[in-house]
């Protein structure tokens, strides 16, 4: 009797973590065809973060100066050609 059940444990479990890796076996869809978590833009998103008191939150604001800067630099210098 106790090896009837040592063995419907055994069946059970291993069923249960076969059926577990049937959805990532599906079709992905492509990024185009997914829809977006949230309507903020990226921009958004970041300066979000970089106002708020999380741990690295200041890293990301001084990323967004930093792309906005060399933003302005591209900017410049193309105005010049």
């Amino acid at each position: 009797m106790m090896r009837l059940a040592r063995t419907l444990v055994v069946v059970l479990v291993l069923s249960l973590a076969l059926v577990s890796l049937f959805p990532g076996c599906g079709k992905k869809k492509s990024t185009s065809e997914r829809r977006p978590s949230s309507e903020l833009t990226e921009r958004q998103r970041d300066s979000t973060i970089a106002a708020s008191k999380l741990p690295g939150a200041n890293v990301v604001g001084r990323a967004m100066a930093a792309s906005d800067s060399a933003e302005a630099r591209a900017k410049r210098l193309d105005d010049q050609q």
